[in-house]
């Protein structure tokens, strides 16, 4: 059996290799997450041991879109002139959490 990290979202150690067709995956038999279906189980266990390195990136580029959502309101008068602020405020928090997801904030 491969050695596989525990599951980055409920954090048990109860995860997998199962198949798809030919090709194979690992999975939580506890939580169902999974990784997309790869060649060899070798690759499947490297995906899964990785993951983290993928939902942090799958992660700030949610946060870079959602920044992105917010600026697009504020250029595009979307908002009322109350609303405005705010958005401001909500858009500088997404910098922050950007630049310390990317290293270079708190």
């Amino acid at each position: 059996m491969p050695d596989l990290l525990p599951c980055p979202f409920c954090g048990s150690r109860s995860a997998e290799i199962a198949f798809a067709g030919a090709k194979r995956f690992a999975c939580c038999r506890y939580c169902s997450a999974g990784m997309p279906p790869r060649e060899t189980e070798a690759e499947a266990v490297q995906m899964w041991n990785t993951r983290t390195d993928l939902a942090r990136a799958q992660a700030l580029a949610a946060l870079e879109k959602a920044r992105l959502g917010f600026l697009n309101l504020i250029d595009y008068g979307g908002l009322d002139q109350a609303r405005h602020g705010e958005t401001l405020a909500i858009a500088g928090e997404l910098d922050q959490a950007i630049a310390a997801m990317k290293g270079g904030g708190k």
